[in-house]
């Protein structure tokens, strides 16, 4: 607006959430075009006596489809009620609300529908390429990180689902460095810190940027290469937002689109109905790398990592949970102590409002435990030098099964999912065990152990001894052996302390005596000297020559 006012006599003026209050207020009387969020321009109805709206000509809801959803119903209705009914309304979205209660409540009078593509072929723009590809929970952190090591000059914009998950993996993945810049973008950030990472993001060209649904919609980022759905959208339209933000104005993009096993057959078949171009791909497993344990050790170094880990996990699963497209979204088909391990946490956190609702509705939901493979881990573990942009995804190979070979051997045993340790069953095992927790215990370079005495280390008396007494139990006999033995380790312990006090003294006392000896020699000399000199200095005041043949003499 600003470069196209520049020939015209017109005044716009910016009204949004973090900005000035009292500067914004001076400006409203001076501008004729106002850019605002519904939520400000509420926020000056109410508070801003002065404001008057009753001469509006035209309204523009830009995103309408958003605006006027439940989210925002009440914020759009006390502001209807202060504009004018005699005005001009303006909707734009690519996913435009047909619904006449909508519209009603925007007192619209015989409404023109206007579709730039009602009959193109596809809804997307032709130059975006899209395809999608299934991946377990537990792999994506590993997908992401792979496709973000072999795209490192392009520009890679990822949604995921909530603003915890964006934190942790913005967090995790600079702390692992994957050699391109990693940012990160939601809304519970200030909007001021909100526009400075939109700003860096648009200036830079090859850069990665995890975010929130806040950035599929209203923001236009230019020259985006590929956009990375991580999480799957809520519904078709979301997914359209979401992918337009590549492939603007006549340029060309990519759009991928991670599914879950449970969601790929609803979700695909919803996008084929909305006449959506999209392809599966397969991923190359010779390009896949496999992060679990540098994010493991990451989160056990740092605490607060680990517990931004484990809210990233709680939000992701309660996401699932909350969406109203079951046939899409289906909780229990989640592996949570996989997808735990996943984000480097050693046993999945506890879900108690999930487990309240399915226990409710006579479901079970467990955490299915799986010891460490570590021959498994080593085959998935690759570490490929070649980092080409167009080997880690691939088109999907045709596959052919036998029907005559049986997948599932008659001699496997099934399993019984077991049921979740609770803290007072952990305990109980530590007790029979007979382990004694909050135990620290040192070795020296042979491997006996040792303890400190006045902060000194000492060899631990009868280690068997030890042993046998918290084994067996207490006897008088073997306490007495022990005690016998720590006292004739206490006495040459002992005689060890006095012997190196003695030596201390000993030291003490001939820097003394060279002291005192040193200083007595000082002493006898300093008088004469000084005699001289005074005798010298009076006679020297007198003349250049005699202060010269006096200091000669007494030299």
């Amino acid at each position: 607006m600003n470069k196209v006012g520049v020939n015209h006599h017109f005044s716009v003026g910016l009204v949004i959430g973090g900005k000035d209050l009292a500067k914004e207020r001076k400006l409203l009387d001076k501008c004729n075009i106002l850019i605002c969020t519904p939520g400000r321009l509420l926020q000056h109805m109410d508070e801003n006596p002065l404001f008057d709206a009753m001469n509006l000509r035209m309204l523009v809801l830009d995103e309408a489809d958003r605006i006027l959803d439940l989210g925002f119903e009440k914020t759009m209705n006390a502001i209807l009620e202060n504009l004018p009914q005699e005005r001009q309304t303006v909707l734009f979205s690519a996913t435009q609300t047909k619904s006449v209660r909508d519209l009603a409540r925007l007192s619209l009078k015989n409404p023109i529908y206007v579709s730039v593509h009602e009959n193109a072929k596809h809804t997307t723009p032709d130059t975006l390429v899209q395809s999608y590809v299934v991946c377990e929970a537990h792999s994506k952190v590993n997908l992401l990180w792979s496709f973000i090591k072999s795209h490192k000059q392009q520009k890679i914009l990822v949604f995921m689902a909530s603003c915890k998950q964006v934190k942790f993996t913005c967090e995790s993945f600079c702390r692992m460095r994957p050699g391109v810049s990693v940012m990160a973008l939601y809304g519970s950030l200030h909007q001021l810190r909100r526009m400075e990472i939109y700003d860096e993001f648009c200036r830079k060209n090859h850069v990665v940027m995890l975010a929130t649904d806040v950035a599929s919609r209203g923001l236009d980022f230019p020259n985006v290469n590929w956009v990375v759905q991580l999480d799957c959208p809520e519904d078709v339209n979301t997914y359209i937002h979401r992918a337009g933000r590549t492939a603007r104005y006549q340029k060309g993009g990519e759009s991928l689109l991670v599914l879950l096993p449970s969601e790929k057959e609803s979700m695909v078949e919803q996008l084929k109905n909305r006449k959506i171009p999209i392809e599966e791909i397969k991923v190359n497993p010779s390009k896949l790398y496999n992060m679990q344990r540098k994010l493991e050790a990451i989160c056990a170094r740092d605490v607060n990592l680990k517990d931004s880990g484990q809210r990233a996990f709680k939000a992701y699963l309660k996401n699932i949970f909350l969406m109203k497209d079951k046939t899409v979204f289906d909780v229990t088909k989640i592996d949570a102590e996989l997808y735990a391990r996943s984000l480097g946490l050693a046993f999945a956190p506890r879900i108690r409002f999930l487990e309240k609702h399915l226990k409710a509705s006579g479901k079970v939901f467990e955490t299915k435990s799986r010891p460490f493979d570590e021959k498994e881990y080593l085959k998935e573990t690759i570490n490929c030098s070649d980092e080409s942009d167009d080997d880690l995804l691939k088109p999907k190979e045709s596959t052919h099964l036998d029907p005559t070979s049986g997948e599932e051997s008659e001699g496997k045993q099934i399993m019984k999912p077991k049921k979740p340790l609770t803290k007072a069953a952990l305990a109980k095992r530590i007790l029979k065990k007979k382990i004694k927790p909050n135990t620290i215990t040192k070795f020296d370079e042979n491997g006996e152990p040792i303890r400190e005495v006045c902060g000194k280390p000492v060899p631990v008396v009868a280690p068997e001894l030890h042993k046998q007494l918290l084994e067996e139990g207490y006897s008088i006999e073997k306490a007495k052996l022990l005690k016998e033995k720590e006292d004739e380790v206490d006495k040459l312990l002992y005689k060890e302390r006095v012997k190196s006090k003695h030596r201390e003294q000993r030291l003490k006392e001939k820097e003394k005596r060279r002291m005192s000896k040193s200083g007595a020699a000082a002493r006898l000399k300093e008088p004469e000297v000084s005699e001289h000199l005074k005798k010298f200095h009076t006679v020297c005041s007198r003349c250049n020559f005699y202060s010269e043949f006096f200091f000669l003499t007494c030299r």
